[in-house]
């Protein structure tokens, strides 16, 4: 609702313009809220996270979407954000209704087929993990951010005065 009242659109250019980072705080705030109200313990892995304890063969069969378009990508010899976008449009399955007592049942199914149950998500939340080194993982964020970003050749001119501190990291100065 507008401030006069009205109502209308939302504008679909911002959002889409700021969808990555929306997408990188929520993953961001998931993960923080799984360690401390959970008591589980994640670890980044790309531009997502997985929970430390869980098996990777589950994770790979719970990950089928991400292959699907992965493979789609290598089929048709495209890469790119927008390549992504059209594989995952055309691998994509309509999605069925289905009641949530049959989705946890082959849940569970499938659990057992990995040797997952109550008792590892159990031993999970009572694993007591040691603690983080926070302010290690941030310098390595930062160096890892500052590594991306002075390596790149896509930085707007608009940022002319990034470039000395650019060259300066390098070592060019």
């Amino acid at each position: 609702m507008r401030r006069d009242g009205t109502t209308g659109t939302l504008e679909p250019k911002a959002l889409y313009r700021h969808q990555m980072a929306a997408g990188a705080l929520f993953r961001a705030e998931l993960a923080h809220a799984l360690e401390t109200e959970v008591g589980l313990r994640c670890r980044r892995e790309g531009r997502s996270f997985e929970l430390l304890g869980v098996d990777l063969e589950l994770m790979a069969f719970f990950s089928k979407r991400r292959a699907a378009i992965e493979a789609e990508l290598a089929r048709t010899g495209l890469s790119g954000g927008r390549a992504a976008e059209a594989a995952n449009f055309a691998t994509r399955q309509k999605k069925e209704s289905r009641p949530r007592a049959e989705l946890f049942a082959e849940w569970q199914q499938i659990g057992g087929e990995h040797h997952w149950s109550t008792k590892e998500l159990s031993w999970l939340l009572e694993a007591g993990f040691p603690a983080r080194d926070l302010e290690g993982e941030r310098r390595s964020a930062t160096m890892e951010a500052l590594a991306a970003l002075t390596t790149t050749r896509a930085i707007s001119a608009s940022v002319r005065w990034f470039r000395p501190w650019r060259r300066a990291v390098r070592g060019a100065v």
